[in-house]
């Protein structure tokens, strides 16, 4: 009877010595040896999700701004809840996951001179292969623009007109530069459909 105690004894102890994780995922940042004593309240490490991941980006006080003061058909929030795309590249092999966006800082970052944004990826089959800390190429949908062409920004006049040929003759349209993309412009001017515009050199 002795010894029938003590190995329920020794089985209850033992059973003290397994952590389950109440989620599935990996463990990072373990701080106990093999053999060391565990206190109560001790860190044995961090359990990170493999399903419930988010990615992180800055946007640059222009964007930001655009962005907030905007809003999608369908969405109650103009940033909050937005569609994102998460690109990894693991060496040649590149794997998209869609995110959306999930909440914003509350402060501009001074170091970066933008606002940190929040995105919750959503489950994949591939997403437990990613990693805390891997870089990810984020491409997310700005504002639809009304009314607008697309011009090379060097068509764009000092004085804000596009020149184009107009019945042989030519002529400068005043116009409104609401967004540059690259080495365009999207401008809102009175053009004609099909006529030329004249570009500097």
């Amino acid at each position: 009877a002795k010894q029938r105690a003590l190995v329920a004894t020794s089985t209850r102890q033992l059973q003290k010595t397994v952590i389950y994780a109440p989620f599935s995922g990996y463990v990072s940042d373990v701080r106990l040896a093999l053999g060391e004593l565990l206190g109560k309240g001790d860190s044995v490490g961090r359990l990170l999700s493999d399903t419930e991941l988010e990615v992180r980006f800055e946007l640059p006080d222009e964007e930001y701004g655009r962005l907030v003061n905007s809003k999608i058909e369908g969405e109650g929030n103009a940033l909050v809840g937005r569609a994102v795309e998460a690109l990894w590249t693991l060496g040649a092999e590149k794997k998209s996951f869609s995110a959306r966006v999930s909440r914003v800082a509350p402060e501009i970052n001074p170091t970066v001179g933008g606002v940190a944004v929040y995105a919750t990826l959503e489950r994949d089959e591939a997403l437990s292969r990613l990693r805390k800390g891997a870089f990810v190429q984020v491409s997310l949908d700005d504002i639809t623009f009304i009314d607008v062409q697309q011009v090379p920004s060097r068509a764009v006049a000092p004085e804000g007109s596009v020149y184009v040929i107009r019945k042989g003759r030519l002529v400068a349209v005043p116009v409104e530069i609401v967004r540059v993309v690259g080495d365009y412009s999207l401008v809102r001017g009175l053009f004609v459909q099909g006529e030329s515009i004249v570009a500097y050199a």
